[in-house]
């Protein structure tokens, strides 16, 4: 299970970065996608805190 948890952090990781990175990214070219990804950036954290949350509440 402390396996699992830990490779999960890290693919979250991950995919935090790679939004910012693409956010940044559609900011600077002017992507009409831009206001997507920044909203993504904004709702993807807020939803993965909010299971983390509830997974901690379950367990106890």
């Amino acid at each position: 299970m402390l396996l699992f948890r830990k490779i999960l952090a890290i693919v979250t990781i991950i995919a935090l970065v790679a939004l910012f990175i693409i956010t940044c990214i559609f900011g600077i070219t002017g992507n009409p996608n831009f206001f997507g990804m920044l909203s993504l950036t904004i709702i993807v954290p807020v939803v993965l805190w909010a299971f983390i949350f509830l997974f901690g509440r379950k367990k106890r």
